[in-house]
């Protein structure tokens, strides 16, 4: 069972708030402290990482803020990990879709996944698609419309 699985079993919402938020305050800290000993404008590997995790630990809190109904609190976090990449990545797109569809706002969500079926992603996502990530969102898509067939992309 993953590390996620657990918090989600074994804590309310608050205190895996509470837990993410450390988590996101230290790993913070360190990328701040290596940025400051940063040369130029290329991103060390180290600090990608942390920026990774920093983003995942958003993610993560996105993702449970929307299992407890606290969709503001989901929304917050999924623009803080956008803000942290230059260009959106899968994981990130798809949990700002779900925060959409969450607000009750279910064609925004549709047609924002739509983009990555209509190029393939490449124009609006940083990293490849697999053709299972792929699936899943056609599926999803599929999904979506017929249970709710006013929300058809155009």
């Amino acid at each position: 069972m993953s590390n996620s699985a657990l918090l989600t079993l074994h804590f309310s919402f608050s205190d895996l708030e509470n837990i993410m938020a450390t988590r996101i305050s230290l790993v913070r800290s360190i990328r701040t402290k290596e940025e400051r000993q940063q040369i130029g404008t290329l991103t060390a590997p180290f600090t990608q990482a942390l920026i990774d995790i920093e983003k995942k630990c958003f993610i993560r809190l996105s993702c449970a803020a929307r299992a407890a109904d606290q969709v503001q609190i989901a929304l917050n976090s999924v623009v803080r990990a956008q803000r942290l990449e230059k260009a959106s990545s899968f994981a990130v797109f798809e949990e700002f879709a779900s925060v959409l569809w969450s607000q009750g706002e279910e064609k925004s969500a549709v047609e924002y996944l739509d983009r990555l079926r209509c190029d393939g992603g490449h124009k609006y996502v940083q990293d490849s698609i697999a053709d299972t990530q792929r699936a899943l969102l056609l599926a999803r898509l599929v999904r979506c419309f017929y249970s709710n067939p006013s929300t058809t992309p155009h």
